[in-house]
């Protein structure tokens, strides 16, 4: 009986109607009806679920508001970076509710509403109050990011407060998707002031009387202020699982899958421009587990076909091959990584999407005419038997192409490549050399903890820089 009743309430709590998103009326001076997202999925319970997301993009001072049932006092999420997020579920009442709370929701609406900027004047006096005079706070950037970590887009906005202080807005956001922003001050990244998942951070700072930014209820004084964004990785939820045993039957508990081997299958996008010699080739994607449990996946573009080149691209920069192949086919394989997206061997591009082309390279060349044979010419002595001549071999280089992106950031650890093409009269004639040109760069050495530079690279000073050079 206990196990009838578990699948009856999951039948429940899976069957609520999608949530009905709604407009905001009637709408006040500074407010607007912002982009509205829901998301349904499935929690560890099994029952439904709907995110919401609340965007303001592409405005900004924007406070991002969820409100239920019509009611704009009946708030649900509120932010003032512009994004709120929230989560409804599915209760054993077919009614979608807020963790935590009684009230049922039976449609939403994302309001935005303008962030007041204080525009007092300030109060005559003849001499500046100190707490009008603090200078501008430093922005640095991040020293020693980690493979994760990396630089965010820092604003800072300087206003006063009713009082005449000078206030300094400082607003972090992530450079990229799926990234949190940190926001940390005076160079000390192991105490963040405040840090958002959503990919955006803001405080507000007032100048004291010690002629000094704080934030409120600090005694800290602020000199500089560093945007920290930091790659989040998806962390899966521990898999229980049931051994067969006699009795009694025993739940055990497995071990969390690698990060490596959680990677989504690879997009794959045709290249929508092409010439005439040019098109889409033939895409493959095998996928394997290595030793280590991490996810492989092995790229192959085009066959195998004379007088064909075969190129990859990621993430349709289709200006930068990444691997070319004059055979017509290109092979590449790509490795799962510990933050679970995609990329090539001693690579930092993350690959979302490939594109195959296929570029035929035989020349056109023009028929070649054969002179009619003249009348042999009789005489007295022996005749002459007339020669047919055929033009000559003709094959020169075309101009080299742009180098392809590099690999990697420093170190030397990174290579690029560009490509040419051979134009020749016959297909007997060949250019002399490579039809393509490799090189190492990004030449700067490396920061702590990664080494300086790749194997038989050394530190040396160039032009007063210092620079990874190979050992004599």
């Amino acid at each position: 009986m206990s196990k009838i009743r578990t699948k009856r309430q999951l039948e429940i709590c899976r069957a609520c109607d999608n949530i009905l998103g709604i407009g905001a009326a009637p709408l006040i001076n500074g407010e607007r009806n912002g982009q509205l997202a829901i998301v349904y999925g499935v929690d560890v319970r099994g029952c439904r679920t709907a995110n919401l997301v609340c965007d303001s993009s592409p405005l900004v001072m924007q406070t991002a508001i969820i409100y239920a049932n019509g009611i704009k006092t009946n708030l649900l999420a509120m932010s003032p970076t512009g994004m709120v997020q929230l989560t409804l579920t599915c209760d054993d009442n077919i009614h979608w509710k807020v963790s935590k709370s009684m009230a049922n929701v039976w449609n939403v609406t994302c309001l935005l509403r303008d962030i007041p900027i204080p525009t007092t004047p300030l109060p005559p006096i003849t001499t500046p109050i100190p707490c009008s005079t603090c200078l501008n706070i430093r922005a640095e950037r991040v020293k020693n990011p980690s493979l994760t970590e990396g630089d965010g887009k820092l604003v800072i906005t300087y206003m006063q407060n009713q009082l005449g202080c000078r206030v300094a807005q400082i607003l972090c956001n992530a450079s990229v998707g799926l990234a949190e922003a940190i926001i940390y001050f005076n160079g000390m990244k192991n105490l963040p002031i405040v840090s958002n998942v959503n990919g955006a951070a803001m405080i507000l700072l007032v100048c004291s009387d010690n002629l000094r930014f704080r934030a409120e209820g600090s005694r800290v004084n602020v000199e500089s202020v560093t945007c920290l964004s930091r790659d989040i990785i998806p962390t899966m939820p521990p898999i229980t699982t049931k051994l067969p045993v006699t009795v009694p039957v025993l739940t055990t508990t497995a071990k969390a899958p690698l990060l490596c081997a959680n990677c989504e299958n690879i997009k794959t996008k045709p290249i929508l421009v092409l010439k005439p010699n040019e098109i889409n080739g033939a895409l493959t994607i095998e996928y394997s587990r290595g030793l280590d449990g991490c996810r492989r996946a092995n790229i192959i573009c085009g066959d195998v076909k004379k007088g064909t080149t075969a190129r990859i691209y990621f993430n349709d920069e289709v200006n930068l091959p990444f691997i070319s192949d004059i055979t017509g086919q290109a092979k590449l394989e790509l490795l799962c990584g510990s933050n679970s997206r995609w990329r090539a061997f001693e690579s930092r591009i993350n690959v979302a999407s490939v594109s195959c082309l296929v570029i035929d390279t035989t020349p056109v060349t023009p028929i070649p005419t054969t002179p009619k044979p003249k009348p042999p010419i009789i005489v007295t002595t022996a005749p002459i038997i007339p020669i047919v001549t055929t033009p000559g071999c003709q094959a020169q280089w075309s101009v080299w192409e742009s180098w392809s992106l590099c690999t990697d950031v420093c170190g030397a650890y990174g290579s690029r490549q560009r490509f040419r093409g051979c134009q020749r009269s016959t297909e007997t004639c060949f250019c002399p050399g490579s039809v393509s040109d490799m090189e190492f760069c990004n030449l700067q050495p490396c920061l702590y903890p990664r080494a300086a530079c790749r194997q038989n690279y050394m530190v040396t000073s160039v032009n007063q820089k210092f620079v990874c050079v190979p050992i004599q």
